[in-house]
């Protein structure tokens, strides 16, 4: 984000959530939001305002904002890898690309554990992998840079 749109945020959240803040807060929270994609911030913005009752975190807005960009790995690994498994099947009988709704995290968990036929082949397995992978993973995203994240770097 740049300085205006870091500063329309920063406004949101005094208006919305407007409490006694320490000296110097919105130095540190201009200086840890430079990497969010404006596109997402307004979104993840709108559904703090909606959802909390109290002011959220710096972690809790770019948590939102990855949560939008699809780059959060699903909490049920069960349920991605039957998703997956319907997707992989509906694309081989109708002979059409990548369905349009697999996240980002999960086309990277599915390729990390052998691709689709080893998830529909060994449920048990990719439901163990998943609880690893998936925590690793929502800890990489959350500190990593998400401007970079969402042009696919």
């Amino acid at each position: 984000m740049n300085d205006d749109e870091i500063a329309e945020v920063l406004t949101a959240i005094e208006v919305a959530w407007p409490r006694d803040r320490p000296d110097g807060w919105q130095r540190l929270w201009a200086a840890q939001m430079r990497d969010i994609p404006s596109v997402e911030a307004t979104p993840a913005l709108e559904l703090l305002i909606r959802t909390k009752s109290f002011p959220p975190s710096i972690a809790e807005l770019r948590e939102a904002v990855a949560e939008i960009m699809g780059a959060l790995p699903p909490a049920d690994g069960a349920v991605v890898g039957l998703a997956w498994a319907q997707a992989r099947e509906l694309e081989e009988m109708t002979h059409v690309g990548p369905t349009a709704t697999t996240l980002p995290s999960i086309q990277a968990a599915v390729s990390a554990f052998g691709g689709p036929g080893a998830v529909t082949g060994d449920q048990d397995g990719w439901e163990r992998f998943w609880r690893r992978w998936a925590a690793s993973e929502r800890e990489r995203v959350l500190v990593s840079h998400l401007d970079r994240l969402a042009l696919g770097s």
